[in-house]
């Protein structure tokens, strides 16, 4: 499973604003630092204050 943090997406969304090299294409934006495993993503969602 992969997490793309919103602060790596909404900078690539910025970037793509002046880059022509992407136009009619699509575009993948991953977090490759600190990504939490499955497990770990579990964890904290199941210990998650509601």
């Amino acid at each position: 499973m992969r997490i793309t943090a919103r602060a790596d997406l909404a900078a690539s969304m910025l970037s793509l604003l002046d880059d022509d090299r992407c136009h009619r294409t699509t575009v993948g934006v991953i977090t490759t630092v600190d990504n939490p495993t499955l497990l770990q993503w579990v964890r904290r969602d199941a210990l998650a204050e509601k």
